[in-house]
């Protein structure tokens, strides 16, 4: 160590585990099995079609949830951030200036400027695919439809394909497929078929699906004699909002879980080395879940492939950070001065980017994304906003009220 962690407390108690090392390696394994068991329930019951739980429910978590994250921005990464950086350890610039406050500022920023070219390469991309598939339908569409025998064979959307997407809202209970518009009996299409130069006009009754609002909008097309043209503000299920909307929510996601990983791992460090293990680990067991329960209600409903593995590593990579960085802090305790100079800049460093990374996160992705830009919660009775921001509250509060002891 340095003369100016020898400063600061170069001597560390409690270097020996003794009788406490069964207790933290044991630590490792419960930290783990709750966190997994948090971040993954969401997932498992949102993709099995045995294990269905009321939508409420992930309503309640999603909520929740975000309180969580904000509250562990607030009081468990940017106060430890401002007390780690104005440790009297730390001399000249570092007593001189609010670098807590400036590093968490530059944090949002940063993420800020990432996330908009992101979103504008992203969108660029998207709209690329999108015209290159409009161009593959108008040459498959200049052969005419598909003919076999001489009659036409109209293909209806693939139920499986909708089913397919995570983000697909659930059929109602009991129900396993779309409803059905009244029998081909009780109406008909008139389909003006071409055929060697001989126009003739046959009516054929053509079942109708009930889509998904806004499904059906972006299915409708013109039909002329020359083929399949697209009318205007219509796409081949390459809509643009849609489209921005997913983009959004995965790159939130993703930079959520950049964020708690990083806090994961500080405080699996900090866990590690402390003399007051057993109150710290009660609080940071419960911490763990509460923040994998939010982080996990988010994965659950990324528009991804039903079959994605992403929401899984991703919640396992969750999952294994603390557990994994409490045993590095196990195994350097009887080195590692937590109240040295250099650990308190490294802790307050990562604190207050954490900090900065999980506001902007919380504030934009979470609260702005579901309560201010979200249609269905602008049309949505007075009662689930106001329920809404209760269970918001009461994430918040509960763990701002662990920050008492951790």
């Amino acid at each position: 160590m340095s003369s100016e962690d020898v400063n600061c407390g170069a001597a560390v108690a409690g270097g020996d585990l003794g009788a406490g090392r069964g207790l933290r390696i044991g630590a490792v394994f419960v930290i783990f099995s709750t966190s997994l068991i948090g971040v993954l329930f969401p997932i498992i019951a949102r993709r099995s079609r045995r294990a269905r739980i009321p939508e409420s429910l992930y309503d309640f978590a999603k909520y929740f949830g975000s309180g969580v994250i904000i509250a562990t921005a607030f009081i468990h990464l940017l106060d430890p951030a401002f007390e780690a950086l104005g440790s009297p350890c730390l001399t000249g610039t570092w007593q001189e200036y609010p670098w807590a406050a400036a590093l968490s500022m530059a944090a949002v920023f940063g993420i800020f400027i990432f996330e908009l070219l992101a979103f504008r390469l992203g969108h660029a991309i998207a709209a690329g695919m999108a015209k290159e598939y409009d161009v593959h339908l108008s040459a498959h569409a200049a052969h005419g439809p598909e003919r076999e025998g001489g009659h036409l064979h109209p293909h209806p959307p693939s139920l499986e394909a909708e089913e397919s997407i995570v983000g697909t809202p659930p059929l109602a209970s009991g129900s396993s497929s779309p409803p059905l518009a009244p029998p081909p009996s009780s109406r008909s299409s008139s389909i003006s078929k071409t055929l060697d130069g001989e126009t003739s006009t046959s009516t054929t009754a053509v079942p109708e699906l009930v889509l998904p609002e806004g499904e059906g909008h972006a299915r409708k097309h013109n039909h002329d004699q020359h083929g399949h043209e697209r009318a205007e503000g219509h796409s081949h299920g390459h809509d643009d909002s849609s489209t921005f909307h997913s983009a959004t929510q995965i790159i939130g996601v993703a930079i959520l879980e950049f964020g708690v990983i990083l806090h994961s791992a500080i405080i699996g460090l900090t866990l590690g080395v402390t003399d007051e293990f057993v109150p710290l680990f009660v609080v940071i067991t419960f911490h763990q879940m509460f923040e994998a329960l939010g982080l996990g209600t988010r994965l659950a409903t990324l528009p991804l492939h039903r079959k994605s593995i992403i929401p899984w590593i991703a919640g396992i990579m969750y999952a294994s950070t603390t557990p994994l960085t409490l045993g590095i802090g196990i195994g350097v305790r009887g080195s590692y001065n937590p109240e040295s100079a250099t650990a308190s800049k490294v802790s307050g460093v990562l604190d207050a980017v954490s900090s900065g990374i999980l506001l902007y996160t919380g504030l934009v992705e979470l609260l702005g994304h579901e309560f201010l830009w979200n249609d269905g919660m602008r049309k949505a009775p007075l009662s689930k906003v106001l329920y809404a921001v209760f269970c918001c509250l009461t994430g918040a509060g509960i763990m701002a009220s662990l920050g008492r002891w951790a």
